[in-house]
């Protein structure tokens, strides 16, 4: 606490005052007589004009009254240079004291009296101060040290060698801005002047300046002998600051030639072999050591202008020691011979200890230039009891406080710049660098020799380069950690406001203007300026905000004023100044009145949403491209966004608070067909009838008194009116969500006419066919059936949204996809039609079947196409005359004289025996009652050449998806609804494979599933009587061979699925972007998304400190490909997948990766560096490793996982350097590390690897499902889940995960819940793959590099059925995964 007089504050010398009046809490002495001596709070206020008023003094008391004031601090100003005071104290006594720091009471004379208490107390300060005058600013000095002191080791920057000291009471000292660096340099100028030593280190910045330190022990009796014996003598209070420094040993490394430097300086250029040329600032600290009693070399080599990180220095430093040791095992080789003779001197001085490995780590503190060490020395009390033969142990000695700390008078002083030169032949590698002497120490200031041989890189100035200077390693060197780090840019201050511009001042008015012209929210005016350019606007006409071009120096500045708006405006203003004017080459701040104003942080921060900017979008879109950093804060609370965030620039996207701010999507938006009431209101009415319904007879053969209920209700007018209309509401909305032209294309056909009964009348006259009494039933959701136009002009527009409906990944082309599936399923039971063949098409309808028929077969003679409606092949007809395009007609319509449509009953075809080849019921015999399908069948064999084929391709009611269709009344109910006999169809489908079978000319039945949800016919006519039926629907497991990828009942299209991306990062402005302390979650959806996508080809989007969870089946947490991406200090957790890297470098760091239900970090190719990670409770590996990953593992904890490490494929090359921790993942020890046979990770075996055994784990697989069922503990559990995952039980893992989560939220002290893990066996994709450009056909996919797979069904031949993460799916080869 410092005691000061009021009336000191109200004479502060101007250039002490602040700028801005001052308010200050400080504690007042009240008097004794009233208060006792208590302290009391009070406020002070300091102006401008040097005036203090402190409201809370009792009345009448004015400047000259006496009143102690407590400060809990320091005052701090620019120092008054105190003038100089006689020795005499009478003297000193008549001049006074003018300094603004000094205190009322320290009048000259108890200033003499400190000064003498001083050099009686402490011998090191004789003779120091020529004058009282520098003895106050010494003490001025200290207290300004002092005022540095901190607590917290994690934030100094300083430290003293002696801890307390007389600078500081802590040992610990905080100089954090360039102010007070310039400030301790010279303050430490002004110490070593006096001949007053300083003792501090300097910790280095994360990134800093090139330093090496070289120490040599000398220790030959020769040279022993001649260091001088007043050196050998001298005391710290007997002579000057460095009165040990001796450079007798100098010439051992700094010899005429320097060899040795010059071998050093050609080592780092290998790494910088862009760098013209180096300037090495030498510091030297040789001398004698009291201590040791020998002569020590201590050199410092600092180059300021060569910017490197700690793993940085450590790889230039292994290349020094790797070449130095090469060069000594040469017989000849100057290096080996210099070896040698330091060898001679010491056997301590091998080239580890010659190059020292103090300076390789980034916490350790150096020496500062013209700073001194502190050296341990023993006490003379204590020399002299040992002498007398007393025995100490060192323990002893330290609980006795027997040593003393002194200066070891060897302080760091310069010896100048020696500046090395690339070799000129670039041919020779090993050609030494020309090295020469650019200056000596006394050519500069003492100050300016501290600022160059500092090891903190100020990245706070305004004009400091962006992070470390670039380099390209040797290969063997280039794990070390990514090009600049991402610390560098959470210190600048955001966006530079100067600009480059070429021209004269007129020239800049005419291109404002005309840029302004552009920007109508800006208006302004003016400034007279004789030389340069002004002008001055903003919002409003009497805004303040200034734009200067300054000619001389081609810069453009905006000068802001602290303004409401001032944000918006800021992004204007470089909005007119973008295109014509050029980003400066150095980074700045905004500038208001000076750099380090107060607003200026505020002035370049958008702060959203706000009223300039409503939303986070508009706020990022407003940060310049062509800029560097800007931030963007983001206000706390939770922001649902509706689509994704997109940043493209060089933004810092930041959250207020820590975690305080979300930005949520939803990874599914709701179906597209809306539930209306009406559609309500039909649901509610059919269950009325449907209470007494049993739901779990799919198939009744007999009709339960609910099923009769439900035939009554559904013959009902009541119903008809409500659900027939729905059901046609579906298609059409299916129909539109997907894209189908369905209004424009019913348009389009109806304006084709005349449709008049003139047309059917010639139809009729062709083909005379009365018609049956089941055709004349309404079905389709029409009255009348097929017999009206309204049917048969959207008959091909209901095929298209049927087809949608089987493949909605394909969306309007679903059809395609679909008919691509009954073409493929038919090849392959054989299905072939002759050169010349007949092809009769039953039931064509509009001749859709027919034409594709025609188009796959061109060499088939004639294709005839049946159909009892004469409106379906009127307008059939008409569209092959037309051949309308997509635009017009929802499919390209070709003519082709080949086809002929006809009126015809399929019963009776009228056609002669054996005239056809094929005959094709496509989507027909669903629609016709059992007895009429089967003398349909009857009908076509009779057509049917021996050896010709009957192709049926229908609805399977056998296949899982209707079956379980079925299973719910409530929803079979609305298909029904507009297919009369489609129940009696189910129930006859696999009688009808047997009668066909059983039929006398036929001589093979196969089939096969087409899709999900139907099958696909041959039936080959043959003349002998036996045949067989050959069903290939099932596989060997009892699976429906086609997977299942229709629509839901409820839906019109495929449900909006689509992986939702939160926040994403992409483009060349985005490569310095960075995103930090923000909650990003995508919440709910079935599919999910990524919280944070990456796409950036180069630079190093960061994303740091934030919480990231990602819900549904492939939600991952960080998805990046390409760049070098800083994945720093952030939690992940809530997600299938954690953090998914495809071919980057950079950094996964410091983050806290727990509770996945898959993979917590995922490789694929790339080189990043895995530092200092927590992985813990993650459902499938922890690392998963694929392609040729190059990544470097170091200090990670993995834990509790169901592996450690797994690596696919033979090219990785994971390096596991030392401290990884593998504890408790899988079931045993070889689970910690998984690979490939013949690959083993460098460094694995150092790794701890450590699993405890699970004797409760049952070696059969049903007891395991059953303790799996019945486990009531949690981490029992677990363990039981990861078994079953590993004997690829996954969907039993999956359920059991359910209760896993019920017994977490139960039990006390539990880990939370973990997410979902996988259904399915996942795969990562290794090597991207396009199987439909390869020549696979249609039925394959395309994958991309690390797209996630999920595996539906193996083949035979090891193919794979797969569902992406895009939504797609196919077949895909096995090699593409490694």
């Amino acid at each position: 606490m410092s005691v000061v007089l009021l009336t000191l504050f109200a004479q502060l010398p101007e250039d002490c005052r602040p700028q801005h009046r001052v308010t200050v809490s400080v504690a007042r002495t009240l008097p004794q007589a009233g208060g006792g001596g208590r302290l009391t709070l009070e406020r002070l206020d300091i102006l401008p004009d040097g005036e203090c008023v402190c409201p809370q003094l009792p009345e009448g008391a004015g400047t000259g009254a006496e009143y102690p004031v407590h400060l809990s601090g320091a005052v701090f100003g620019v120092p008054v240079r105190a003038k100089e005071l006689p020795e005499d104290p009478a003297a000193a006594a008549s001049l006074g004291c003018e300094s603004g720091s000094a205190r009322r009471e320290d009048s000259p004379a108890s200033t003499w009296k400190r000064f003498q208490e001083l050099e009686e107390r402490d011998r090191r300060f004789r003779n120091k101060f020529q004058s009282i005058a520098e003895f106050q600013q010494f003490e001025r000095t200290l207290q300004w040290f002092r005022a540095h002191d901190c607590t917290e080791s994690h934030r100094l920057t300083h430290s003293c060698f002696k801890g307390r000291s007389d600078f500081t009471q802590t040992g610990m000292l905080v100089f954090d801005t360039e102010e007070d660096l310039e400030g301790l340099n010279k303050a430490i100028a002004w110490l070593y002047d006096r001949r007053i030593p300083v003792v501090l280190m300097e910790r280095q910045t994360r990134i800093f300046p090139l330093i090496f330190d070289m120490d040599l022990k000398v220790t030959s009796q020769d040279m022993l002998d001649s260091v001088p014996v007043r050196i050998k003598r001298t005391r710290p209070w007997r002579g000057r600051v460095d009165f040990c420094r001796w450079h007798g040993a100098d010439h051992f490394v700094l010899s005429k030639d320097m060899v040795l430097l010059r071998h050093l300086g050609m080592i780092v250029f290998q790494f910088f072999p862009d760098l013209p040329l180096i300037d090495f600032c030498i510091f030297n600290a040789s001398g004698w050591d009291r201590v040791k009693e020998l002569v020590k070399v201590s050199l410092h080599l600092v180059a300021p202008y060569v910017l490197v990180t700690p793993d940085r220095l450590t790889a230039i430093r292994e290349r020094m020691l790797e070449y130095l040791g090469e060069c000594s095992e040469a017989d000849g080789h100057p290096l080996a011979d210099l070896l040698q003779t330091y060898l001679q001197e010491s056997e301590d001085n091998t080239w580890d200890k010659v190059v020292d490995q103090t300076v390789t780590s980034g916490t350790n503190g150096l020496r500062m230039p013209y700073c001194d060490k502190a050296q341990r020395i023993l006490k003379r009390e204590f020399v002299d009891r040992k002498r007398r033969g007393e025995v100490f142990t060192e323990r002893q000695l330290m609980d006795l406080h027997a040593y003393l700390k002194e200066e070891a008078g060897r302080p760091c002083l310069p010896e100048g710049i020696l500046r090395l030169i690339p070799a000129k032949n670039a041919e020779d590698e090993n050609a030494l660098p020309e090295a020469k002497w650019m200056c000596k120490g006394d050519d500069l200031p003492i100050d300016e020799w501290i600022r160059l041989g500092r090891c903190r890189y100020a990245w706070r100035m305004p004009l400091a380069p962006p992070g470390p200077t670039p380099w390209r390693p040797p290969l063997r060197y280039q794990w070390v950690e990514p090009v600049p780090l991402w610390e560098d840019r959470t210190q600048l201050k955001g966006s530079p406001v100067v600009r480059k511009f070429h021209g004269s001042a007129a020239e800049f008015r005419s291109n404002w203007e005309e840029a302004l012209s552009r920007s109508p929210k800006l208006s302004g005016r003016w400034l007279i300026s004789s030389i340069d350019a002004r002008w001055r606007g903003g919002l409003e006409n009497d805004s303040t905000h200034e734009v200067r071009y300054i000619v001389r120096a081609s810069r453009v500045i905006l000068l802001l004023s602290p303004e409401v708006g001032a944000a918006l405006v800021f992004t204007e203003l470089r909005k007119v100044l973008a295109g014509w004017t050029e980003p400066d080459d150095f980074l700045c701040v905004p500038i208001c009145g000076s750099p380090s104003d107060s607003h200026s942080s505020a002035l370049h921060t958008i702060v959203a949403p706000s009223k300039e900017f409503p939303t986070l979008q508009a706020a990022l879109n407003a940060v310049p491209s062509d800029e560097p950093l800007h931030r963007v804060l983001v206000r706390c609370g939770t922001h649902e966004l509706p689509e994704t965030l997109c940043i493209k620039r060089p933004v810092l996207l930041e959250g207020e608070g820590r975690w305080e701010t979300t930005l949520r999507s939803f990874g599914m938006i709701a179906p597209a067909m809306a539930r209306s009431k009406r559609s309500r209101f039909c649901l509610l009415l059919l269950l009325l009838p449907l209470l007494g319904l049993t739901f779990s007879t799919p198939r009744p053969k007999e009709r339960s008194f609910g099923q009769q209920l439900l035939d009554m209700a559904l013959e009902s007018p009541l119903y008809k009116m409500l659900l027939v209309p729905q059901a046609r509401r579906t298609m059409v909305d299916t129909a539109e969500a997907n894209g189908i032209g369905w209004s424009s294309s019913l348009e389009y056909i109806r304006g084709q006419g005349p449709w008049d009964d003139t047309v059917l009348q010639e139809l009729e006259a062709d083909s005379p066919t009365k018609l049956p009494s089941y055709y004349k039933k309404p079905f389709h959701a029409y009255d009348t059936g097929n017999l009206n136009w309204e049917a048969a002009f959207e008959q091909e527009l209901a095929s298209r949204a049927v087809g949608a409906r089987n493949f909605p990944a394909f969306g309007k082309d679903g059809e395609d996809a679909f008919r691509a599936a009954f073409d493929n399923a038919l090849a392959s039971l054989g299905a072939a039609v002759p050169d010349g063949g007949v092809i009769v098409d039953m039931g064509c309808g509009t001749g859709i079947s027919t034409r594709r028929l025609a188009a796959r077969f061109p060499k088939a003679s004639r294709l005839i196409g049946l159909d009892l409606s004469p409106y379906f092949v009127a307008v059939g007809r008409r569209l092959m005359e037309l051949e309308p395009e997509a635009g017009n007609w929802v499919t390209d319509v070709v003519a082709d004289k080949r086809v002929e449509l006809r009126v015809a009953d399929v019963e009776s075809t009228g056609l002669p025996d054996e005239c056809a080849t094929t005959v094709n019921l496509c989507l027909v015999i669903h629609e016709l009652p059992p007895d009429i399908t089967r003398r349909v069948c009857v009908e076509a064999l009779r057509l049917l050449k021996p050896g010709g084929q009957l192709w049926i391709t229908e609805m399977d009611f056998s296949a899982p998806g209707y079956v379980q269709l079925r299973s719910n009344p409530l929803l079979f109910a609305l298909i029904r609804s507009t297919e009369p006999y489609l129940d009696e169809y189910a129930d006859s489908t696999e009688e009808l494979f047997r009668h066909l079978a059983e039929l006398e000319p036929v001589e093979s039945v196969r089939l096969t599933a087409a899709t999900g949800r139907h099958f696909a016919v041959v039936v080959t006519k043959g003349r002998g009587k036996e045949s067989r039926l050959d069903d290939r629907r099932w596989d060997e497991f009892g699976n429906y061979v086609v997977e299942d990828t229709h629509l839901q009942t409820w839906e019109s299209k495929l449900s909006e699925t689509k992986n939702q991306t939160t926040l994403r990062l992409y483009g060349p402005g985005a490569h310095r972007a960075m995103v930090r302390n923000l909650r990003v979650e995508v919440y709910g959806g079935e599919q999910g998304g990524a919280a944070v996508e990456i796409d950036a080809l180069e630079g190093e989007a960061a994303v740091v400190g934030c919480y990231l969870a990602a819900e549904g089946t492939w939600g991952t947490c960080v998805w990046a490909r390409g760049g070098s991406p800083q994945i720093v200090r952030n939690f992940v957790a809530r997600a299938r997948w954690g953090v998914v890297l495809i071919g980057t470098g950079g950094r996964v760091e410091d983050n806290s990766i727990r509770g996945l239900g898959e993979a917590g970090l995922v490789l694929v190719g790339g080189s990043a560096w895995v530092h200092r990670n927590r992985i813990a409770d993650c459902g499938g590996p922890a690392v998963l490793a694929a392609m040729d990953c190059k990544a470097v593992l170091q200090e990670n904890d993995i834990r509790e996982c169901l592996s450690g490490v797994r690596i696919i494929g033979k090219q990785s090359e994971i390096q596991m350097r030392p401290g990884n921790r593998l504890l408790h993942n899988g079931l045993c020890d070889e689970h910690q590390v998984e690979a490939p046979p013949g690959v083993i990770p460098s460094g694995s075996t150092a790794t701890v690897r450590s699993c405890r055994p699970y004797p409760f784990l049952p070696k059969d697989t049903q007891e395991l499902l059953r303790r799996m069922r019945t486990c009531r503990e949690h981490a029992e559990l677990a363990i039981l889940m990861r078994s079953a995952r590993r004997r690829g039980l996954l969907a039993q893992a999956y359920r059991a995960n359910r209760r896993l989560t019920k017994l977490r939220k139960g039990a006390h002290k539990a880990p939370p819940p973990r997410a979902s893990p996988a259904k399915r066996e996942v795969l990562v994709v290794a090597k991207a793959w396009d199987g439909p450009g390869t020549g696979f056909g249609q039925q394959s996919i395309s994958v991309e590099l690390g797209e996630l797979c999920e595996v539906l069904r193996r083949d035979a031949s090891g193919w794979i059925l797969v569902s992406t993460s895009r939504q797609a799916r196919g077949w895909c080869s096995p090699h593409v995964f490694g």
